[in-house]
C-alpha cells in the first residue's frame, strides 16, 4: 500500500475544522440534523471526513487525537451529542467491495457509534392504497382500483409512482372537480403504455415540453446534476446567434418541477431527469456540443479574469470530449495545460484522486513526440501524476511506476528528475530501506553534496532524532496540526 501519512494529517485537519463548525452551529437546545444524500457516489475523501465527524473527531480539540475507546466515548456520548447524521444510498449500486460498504461495516462494528439501518422498499398494494387514500382524501376502498392500476404500471417503485400519477393528471386521466372530487379513467389508464423504467417516463415528459425548453435543459445536463448560474452566463453565446435561451428554458423547467433553484445553484430535481435529458442528445451531437461549451467557458471566463473559477468544469468537459476527438495540435496543447492547472490546484486542496485524474487527462492530450516538442508541459504533467498517485490512499502503483520511469527516461538532467527521484526514494523506503538509503546517497552526490557514511557518528544522529521526536509529540503535535 502506498504511504498516506500526509493524507491522514490533512484529513485530520479538515475533520477538525468541520467539527468546530458543527460545534458552533449546534447545542443541546438547537440540535442539528445532518443529511447526506446519494452516498453511493461519495468519493473517499468525503467518506473519510463524514466518518471522522460521526465518530466525533474535531468535535472537541481536546479529544481530537484520542486513541483509546474511553476518550472517544467522551466525544460522542449521548449527553453531549447534538448532531444526528442521516445518510441515504441506493443499495443496488453498493456491493461488498464498494468504499461505502466498507465504511458502513466499520461504523457498525464500532461500539461508540449507534447505527440504525432503515431499508426503503417498494410500495405494496396496501401501502400504496393508504398513500393514495391520504393524498386524494378518499376512503381506502374507493382508491383500491386506482392503486392496482398504478402498481401494475410502476411495480411500486416510489419515484416511478410519483411521476406516473403526475403523468395521469397531465393527460387528464386523473382529474378533480369540486362537485365530484377525484375521478379517473380506468380503461384509459389500463391501456396506457407500460414504461420499463422511470427514465422512460421522464423522457416522455421532456418530449412534451414547449419548443426551445429541451435544448436549454440539454445544455444544463452537460454539466451534471447541478451547476452554478455564473457558469451558465459564460456559455450564453456558446453557439453564436444560434444559442438557445438558457434562462428562459430554466424558468419553464422550474414551473414543471424538473429543476430547482437554490441561491446561485440550479439543479435537476432528480438525477434520473438529468440522465434522461442528456440521453436525449443525439450521440453524434454530444461531443460537438461539449466542445462548444468548453470553448465558450475558456473564452468568456478568461476575458474577465475568472478562468480559475470554472477551471474544473472546463477540464471535466474536455475530458469527456477526449483526445481522439481533438485533432488540432494547438487545442490539444491548451487542453493539456488546463488539465495541468486543475491538477496542481487539486493537489493544494489536497484532493489527490482528482489531481491524478486531471494529470492523466492532460497526458492524454500530449503529442506522440511530446518529450521533444512539449518538454516542460510533459515534465510538469508527469510530476503531478507521480505526486498525486503516490500521495493518495487509492493511488495506482502500476500507473505510478509508469510515470516515474517516464520521467527517468526522458528528463534532460538530474534537476528535472529531482522531484520524481524523491518520490522514488520514499516509495523504496517502504519495501527496501537499504536501497532507499543507497539512492539517497547517490542523489546527494549528483547534487554536489556527497555524504561519507564512514564519517558519521550514528549515536549522535539517534540522540538528535529522539530529541526531535519528543519536541513534536503531545500537545506540541496537536498545536502544529491544528
Amino acid at each position: 500500500k502506498l504511504p498516506s501519512s500526509f493524507v491522514e494529517v490533512n484529513e485530520t485537519m479538515m475533520a477538525s475544522l468541520f467539527g468546530k463548525l458543527l460545534q458552533a452551529l449546534t447545542s443541546k437546545r438547537t440540535p442539528l440534523l445532518f443529511f447526506v444524500d446519494d452516498l453511493q457516489w461519495a468519493d473517499p475523501l468525503s467518506l473519510a471526513l463524514l466518518t471522522a465527524l460521526i465518530k466525533g473527531a474535531g468535535a472537541d480539540s481536546l479529544h481530537l487525537f484520542a486513541t483509546d475507546k474511553e476518550q472517544r466515548r467522551q466525544v460522542v456520548s449521548e449527553d453531549d451529542t447534538s448532531v444526528m447524521f442521516v445518510g441515504s444510498f441506493r443499495d443496488n449500486e453498493v456491493d461488498d467491495d464498494h468504499s461505502l460498504a466498507k465504511v458502513l461495516h466499520k461504523l457498525a462494528s464500532d461500539t461508540t457509534v449507534n447505527v440504525t439501518n432503515i431499508a426503503l422498499t417498494r410500495f405494496t398494494a396496501r401501502t400504496l392504497n393508504e398513500m393514495l387514500s391520504e393524498s386524494l382524501c378518499m376512503p381506502i376502498r374507493r382508491v383500491s382500483s386506482l392503486s392496482k392500476l398504478v402498481i401494475q404500471k410502476t411495480d411500486g417503485q416510489p419515484l416511478h409512482v410519483i411521476e406516473f400519477i403526475q403523468a395521469l393528471t397531465t393527460d387528464n386521466m386523473l382529474t378533480h372537480s369540486f362537485a365530484r372530487g377525484w375521478e379517473w379513467d380506468a380503461d384509459s389508464i389500463d391501456i396506457c403504455p407500460m414504461t420499463d423504467s422511470v427514465a422512460e417516463l421522464f423522457a416522455y415528459k421532456l418530449r412534451r415540453l414547449p419548443n426551445g425548453v429541451l435544448p436549454g435543459l440539454q445544455i444544463l445536463s452537460c454539466f451534471g446534476s447541478q451547476i452554478d448560474q455564473h457558469v451558465l452566463t459564460f456559455v450564453a453565446d456558446y453557439d453564436g446567434a444560434s444559442s438557445v435561451n438558457i434562462p428562459a428554458a430554466i424558468d419553464v423547467a422550474l414551473s414543471k418541477g424538473l429543476v430547482g433553484r437554490a441561491a446561485q445553484l440550479v439543479s435537476f430535481s432528480h438525477d434520473m431527469i438529468q440522465k434522461a435529458t442528456i440521453d436525449s442528445i443525439d450521440e453524434d451531437d454530444l461531443v460537438p456540443l461539449l466542445r462548444k461549451l468548453a470553448a465558450a467557458l475558456i473564452k468568456n471566463a478568461s476575458a474577465v479574469g475568472k478562468l480559475n473559477s470554472v477551471l474544473f468544469v472546463i477540464v471535466d468537459l474536455i475530458n469527456r470530449v477526449g483526445s481522439d476527438a481533438t485533432p488540432c495540435p494547438k487545442e490539444r496543447m491548451l487542453f493539456a495545460d488546463l488539465s495541468l492547472q486543475a491538477g496542481l490546484i487539486a493537489i493544494s486542496v489536497p484532493d489527490f484522486a482528482a489531481a491524478a485524474k486531471y494529470a492523466e487527462v492532460g497526458i492524454g492530450f500530449l503529442r506522440d513526440d511530446n518529450w521533444e516538442t512539449q518538454y516542460d508541459l510533459s515534465l510538469s504533467l508527469f510530476e503531478t501524476s507521480v505526486l498525486s498517485q503516490f500521495s493518495g490512499p487509492e493511488g495506482n502503483q502500476d500507473q505510478l511506476m509508469k510515470r516515474i520511469n517516464g520521467v527517468f527516461d526522458h528528463a534532460k538532467d538530474f534537476s528535472d528528475q529531482f522531484k520524481t527521484h524523491c518520490v522514488w526514494i520514499e516509495l523504496l523506503s517502504v519495501t527496501d530501506a537499504s536501497r532507499a538509503i543507497e539512492e539517497s546517497l547517490k542523489a546527494l552526490e549528483r547534487l554536489g553534496e556527497p555524504l561519507n557514511l564512514a564519517n558519521i557518528d550514528f549515536n549522535i544522529i539517534c540522540n538528535e532524532i529522539m530529541k526531535l521526536k519528543e519536541q513534536f509529540s503531545g500537545e506540541r503535535k496537536k498545536k502544529l496540526l491544528l
